[in-house]
């Protein structure tokens, strides 16, 4: 019985793996978080647009100037938030790209040895293919000499 098949980089092709998947948890990290910066974004030109709703409401009603300067202020810094907030969404993007390409590469380095473990796995069958075409071989001829042998009568 032939020993089985083993690949002898299985601990590296088993660390690879190991590390795609670390790879692959820290890309999808990178997109939750740029969802959660996202929601924020939403949030913040939400509470704009509700605020100059209040606004536009003001000018109906009466109020003092006081009043009217202190929503404009609010509406600025929310204003000047929702830019702070769109640079902290391309500081997300831009990590969600660079994790995208680490596991990127790291699948392709797996992929690397999973290929040269299936072409050495084939080249090991092809191998016993051959040996027991081999063997079966010398044991037709084998059969067909011994079947062969002239018969010399008992001697």
């Amino acid at each position: 019985m032939p020993k089985k098949y083993k690949f002898s980089l299985e601990s590296v092709l088993s660390y690879r793996q190991i590390l795609e998947d670390k790879k692959e948890k820290e890309f999808s990290e990178a997109l939750r978080e740029l969802q959660v910066e996202n929601k924020k974004l939403e949030k913040i030109k939400s509470d704009i647009s509700n605020a100059f709703s209040t606004l536009r409401k003001c000018g109906q009603n009466v109020y003092t100037s006081a009043q009217f300067m202190a929503y404009q202020k609010y509406i600025r810094a929310l204003q000047s938030k929702q830019h702070n907030q769109m640079k902290q969404i391309e500081k997300a993007k831009l990590k969600v790209n660079q994790k995208r390409a680490e596991l990127i590469e790291a699948s392709k380095e797996k992929k690397v040895l999973e290929h040269l473990d299936n072409v050495r796995k084939e080249n090991y069958y092809h191998e016993l293919e051959e040996q027991d075409k081999k063997f079966l071989d010398e044991i037709a001829i084998t059969r067909f000499s011994f079947n062969n042998q002239p018969d010399f009568g008992g001697i």
